[in-house]
């Protein structure tokens, strides 16, 4: 037997025994929800999480990592809202979005499904259950899966992408603060990225993200940095921005501009929650914002626009490459690392 040929047997005969183990691994959870997100893993699916606040450009980010065709982004923009009008604040749930080969809409909750053959009939349920979770103290969701038909999506995809949006934790109800708490613990470890969002003209408050329990220790960006991704939204359009850029050529505005956001979002040295030198960066134009680039920068739109595409090629490639059991694994075995990690820095400030 060849090398190449022995060196193929082994590979194959580990990544069938890797996916036993995860398979074993995953059939021992409770939860329903969490073994349809690693089993889909397995098969090739990248799971991705977004945090932030509303009204920052999550959906539409969204919507554009999962390949959304362009004409379709402002319709299925509409039903994930569930209703809701701008600067509400999101529901306390897990809305994780992903793409269905049947051609249908597909709600899954903990117990049941529901399928939907038109966008009315979609829309009206969400918007029902935003009702319930708003109106009902007693009736919460931890995530709800929300699968749209392959239809609305662009035909190049090589790589299927599911993305959870988690909610915030602003609450000052108690019991709420703790539900979404819960939500966070599940899904972040299971995450191959955490993006995280802030506008631009709010890059300073950044750190302010990682100010609650679960994000400050165990699980942020301070004990997983390479898990995290920073998406700063209307950031070439910020006022700091458009008064200094002064660019040229692609890659030195990249480099500027990622620059001069890390710089902002570290103003205070001494924060503990600013923004790791391992967290990645990507400043982003989207919808409005983008359209106002050639009034904003009318010698300079062509190069932006470059700028913008190049960033976007980049997180493709940086979801890309987390493809895979392997790189689930890695991420399992990480946390109880990240435990450790945690310890360690709580024990070294309190010395």
């Amino acid at each position: 037997m060849s090398l190449l040929n022995l060196w193929g047997k082994l590979y194959t005969d580990k990544t069938v025994w890797l996916d036993r183990t995860l398979n074993k691994f995953i059939e021992s959870l409770k939860s329903s929800e969490l073994k349809d997100i690693l089993k889909t893993s397995i098969k090739g699916t990248v799971t991705i999480s977004v945090y932030g606040k509303s009204q920052v450009g999550k959906t539409t980010f969204i919507l554009n990592l999962l390949n959304i065709k362009q004409e379709s982004l402002k319709r299925i923009h509409t039903i994930l809202r569930c209703g809701s009008k701008p600067g509400e604040a999101a529901t306390p749930t897990a809305m994780i979005y992903s793409i269905n080969f049947d051609g249908i809409f597909c709600i899954r909750y903990s117990d049941s499904k529901k399928e939907f053959t038109s966008e009315e009939d979609v829309e009206s349920e969400l918007k029902q259950v935003r009702k319930r979770i708003e109106n009902e103290s007693d009736f919460q969701i931890d995530e709800i899966v929300i699968e749209i038909p392959n239809k609305y999506f662009n035909d190049t995809n090589d790589i299927y992408i599911q993305i959870m949006d988690l909610p915030g934790i602003n609450s000052s109800n108690e019991k709420e603060s703790k539900h979404v708490e819960r939500i966070l613990k599940k899904f972040i470890p299971v995450s191959a990225y955490i993006f995280v969002f802030q506008i631009g003209s709010d890059i300073n408050d950044l750190s302010n993200l990682f100010n609650h329990n679960i994000l400050n220790t165990t699980y942020g960006w301070n004990v997983m940095p390479k898990r995290y991704i920073a998406i700063i939204t209307r950031a070439f359009t910020a006022e700091s921005v458009f008064r200094s850029f002064n660019s040229d050529e692609v890659n030195s505005g990249k480099n500027w501009i990622k620059e001069h956001y890390r710089k902002q979002a570290n103003i205070n040295p001494s924060n503990p929650h600013n923004l790791p030198e391992e967290v990645k960066i990507f400043p982003l134009e989207m919808c409005d914002s983008l359209n106002d680039i050639p009034h904003k920068y009318p010698n300079n739109s062509s190069l932006i626009e470059s700028i913008l595409t190049d960033f976007w090629e980049d997180i493709r490639k940086e979801v890309k490459s987390t493809k895979g059991s392997v790189k689930l694994l890695e991420r399992l075995l990480e946390v109880p690392e990240s435990i450790k990690k945690m310890i360690t820095i709580k024990e070294n400030e309190d010395r």
